[in-house]
């Protein structure tokens, strides 16, 4: 059960992490460069923590 919900929690704050970034930017309406490098940054970092999500639940 531990292993079960420590695996669905890692998820749910990687997509609440997504969430939040989109919303961040949809709400800097006009945008300039400084929201677009932001945006990409951000989707980068997440993009990253999926990735080392997936390795480490491969190597459990």
């Amino acid at each position: 059960m531990k292993k079960f919900l420590s695996k669905y929690w890692v998820w749910l704050l990687l997509v609440l992490f997504v969430v939040g970034e989109v919303y961040s930017f949809a709400y800097l309406y006009p945008y300039t460069g400084t929201d677009y490098i932001s945006l990409v940054f951000g989707m980068f970092g997440i993009s990253a923590l999926v990735y080392l999500t997936i390795l480490h639940l491969k190597k459990v």
